[in-house]
């Protein structure tokens, strides 16, 4: 019975490493770092709301999973790196105010889960992604003009040799 116990125990175990595994990569939004490779992508991805926002996760058809960790931020419009390419990417949770974690057996505390629209990024370029709501806990794709436009003052020097895909500055 222990020896069963202790099997199990390690299989589980195991299996969370390697689920960790495939979601531990941690690139820099483009403030942290201006270098953009060629195998680079950047999606702008606004955040609104009161609650500030620290780590999001993207998940794609590819693992791994991306995962960005910055200073807590809101009513403010983010510039994203993602790797090339990526298939039906989609934000998958999101941090508002406090670090998340991951209990003793898998059980996640303080994220917040999200219904996101799919995005796929085949070539090099800057993609409009859409607007997390913090108040509402939602998503919205609709390409907010006054976004865009902030995106543009903040970011444009460093995205001057790339081309917007899915909209237009």
């Amino acid at each position: 019975m222990r020896k069963q116990y202790f099997k199990t125990l390690l299989f589980t175990l195991l299996i969370n490493l390697l689920l960790l595994g495939c979601s531990a990569t941690y690139p820099k939004t483009l403030s942290q770092n201006p270098k953009i490779d060629n195998d680079i992508s950047i999606i702008l991805l606004g955040i609104k709301g009161n609650k500030k926002v620290n780590y999001l996760q993207f998940c794609a058809n590819e693992l791994p999973c991306i995962n960005y960790r910055f200073k807590p931020v809101t009513n403010t419009i983010l510039a994203l790196r993602v790797p090339m390419p990526k298939t039906n990417l989609k934000l998958n949770v999101y941090s508002a105010g406090h670090h998340g974690y991951i209990g003793p057996i898998s059980t996640s505390y303080g994220y917040v889960p999200i219904t996101s629209e799919n995005i796929t990024i085949t070539k090099q370029g800057i993609y409009f992604y859409g607007v997390l709501d913090t108040d509402s806990a939602s998503f919205n794709p609709v390409k907010d003009k006054t976004l865009i436009g902030q995106a543009k003052n903040k970011y444009v020097r460093l995205l001057h040799h790339l081309k917007p895909i899915n909209f237009q500055w």
